[in-house]
């Protein structure tokens, strides 16, 4: 949504956008371009850029989205959405930036988390 907004977005761009980069990010463009969604090279500057067919499949999904955010964030006001926006906006960059620091220094990838969740026996009870 925000390519269209933008017309053209620049692949580091995607990859922030998207915290994905290198091979992840040719995995999750190459559909995209394989299916004739978006396409790049035909324009300046250089980039990515919906074809027709991709603004087609958005408007579709638009009112999807929208109504999922709306489910979503029943009951919370305006000024909660906008603080919660901002805090995953920061969340997602200190992602991006120590995603950077690690590909820097040449770090494997992290670990994937388990979270550990306490048995639960009765209602609010821990086992």
């Amino acid at each position: 949504m925000i390519l269209k907004c933008d017309q053209v977005m620049s692949i580091e761009q995607v990859g922030k956008d998207t915290a994905t980069f290198g091979d992840e990010l040719q995995e999750l463009l190459q559909p995209l371009l394989d299916d004739g969604i978006v396409q790049t090279g035909r324009h300046t500057p250089p980039g990515i850029r919906l074809t027709e067919k991709g603004e087609h499949l958005l408007g579709q999904l638009w009112g999807v989205v929208e109504t999922a955010e709306e489910q979503i964030l029943h009951g919370f006001s305006e000024p909660e959405r906008r603080q919660l926006f901002d805090y995953l906006r920061r969340i997602q960059s200190n992602c991006i930036r120590i995603a950077g620091q690690a590909r820097q220094a040449g770090s494997p990838p992290a670990p994937s988390l388990r979270v550990a969740y306490p048995n639960k026996t009765r209602a609010g009870e821990r086992g």
